[in-house]
């Protein structure tokens, strides 16, 4: 059944296993939503929900944690301890590559939320397909300090955690009155200022675009 609401789905790097339960469990009793609107890792989790890619999100970092081209500390120099173009490249007959055909035939809108490096804004994608959604999917997914800012069709981006962790504003400006988020944290989280020492950070290596440092 498609609702006429929308699907908020927070990021979280590998908490983000557990979103991909969520959406696996509307897809076995055929619930869709309209609008699907993914953060970071919500935002991979959305996308193959939008595919009905049942298992995708959840069996590729489960079958594959591992294999150091995908995920590794050795990889901190390359500032991708998560290989994020390792996700998007084929790896076999074993391996599930992402449809984009089913993607593109959904009756659901998806939007990946992103942060934009040169205002340190938040950035959006909607219904983003062929490279502008691989590029927009790694941008949202981009943790800042440990990747490069990915280039997309909207200028350099990192992660929307950082400006819109819950997006639910989003599914509002969209005019959905019936939203469900599914979050990654307990109920009682509440995210802390950065401190002083991550601030200092922020304006360190972030000096050349210091709207996104302040946003940081």
């Amino acid at each position: 059944m498609l609702y006429n609401a929308a699907l908020v789905l927070e990021g979280g790097a590998f908490r983000g296993q557990y979103t991909a339960g969520i959406v696996d469990t509307f897809l076995a009793h055929h619930i869709e939503f309209r609008s699907v609107i993914g953060v970071s890792a919500g935002s991979l989790c959305g996308v193959n929900f939008v595919s009905k890619q049942y298992g995708r999100a959840a069996n590729i970092n489960i079958d594959h944690r591992h294999d150091r081209q995908y995920i590794s500390m050795a990889r901190v120099f390359k500032k991708q301890i998560i290989n994020l173009d390792y996700l998007f490249e084929d790896h076999g007959y074993s391996w599930q590559n992402f449809n984009e055909a089913a993607y593109r035939r959904s009756a659901s809108h998806f939007t990946a939320v992103a942060t934009s490096v040169k205002t340190g804004k938040t950035v959006l994608f909607t219904d983003p397909v062929g490279e502008e959604l691989t590029n927009a999917l790694k941008a949202s997914s981009s943790m800042p300090f440990l990747s490069d800012p990915q280039e997309t069709s909207q200028g350099p981006c990192l992660d929307g955690g950082i400006t819109d962790s819950i997006p639910f504003d989003i599914a509002q400006r969209q005019g959905y009155d019936k939203i469900v988020v599914v979050r990654t944290r307990d109920i009682n989280y509440r995210k802390k200022p950065s401190s002083s020492a991550v601030k200092k950070l922020y304006d360190m290596v972030y000096k050349d675009y210091p709207e996104f440092a302040k946003a940081g």
